[in-house]
């Protein structure tokens, strides 16, 4: 049960396309680190190197468990996220990314990580394409919709 807050504590640090690169470089110098005699060592790399988030879940999954096999776990997790495209028509703050991330979750009860792509000429609202479906609930369509009952 522990392990599953920890987990969930992970990929918590992963909401984007950009926060997945950002881990797997994370990732790569931390399993570097683990063959390292001097330097760049496992305790530096976690103290220096990567963000201290991603240390503090780190440290606690390492705690008592043989490291590489925790790096190729957390690796195939990774891989099997699905991810979820959407257009939106302004640059997204951390808390809209949250809120977008949330309510994925909660509608789909599963774990995306979000492409996001800012089309400003969509006006408002949001484009999603999610496993192969696709659904536009942008200000521009919506018009453009009402407008072709007028003309």
């Amino acid at each position: 049960m522990q392990n599953d807050k920890i987990y969930s504590d992970f990929f918590n640090l992963i909401l984007t396309k950009k926060d997945l690169a950002i881990m797997e470089n994370e990732l790569d110098a931390v399993e570097k680190s683990l063959y390292e005699t001097k330097g760049d060592t496992l305790e530096t790399v976690l103290k220096t190197e990567i963000r201290k988030e991603t240390a503090a879940v780190l440290n606690v999954l390492f705690n008592n468990l043989d490291k590489e096999s925790v790096l190729k776990d957390l690796r195939l997790r990774m891989s099997k996220i699905s991810l979820a495209e959407i257009t939106i028509a302004i640059d997204p703050t951390e808390s809209l990314i949250e809120k977008i991330s949330n309510w994925l979750i909660q509608n789909s009860q599963t774990k995306y990580i979000l492409d996001i792509k800012v089309d400003k000429t969509i006006i408002g609202g949001a484009i999603f394409a999610v496993n192969g479906k696709y659904f536009d609930d942008s200000l521009k369509t919506k018009l453009e919709n009402t407008l072709k009952n007028y003309v």
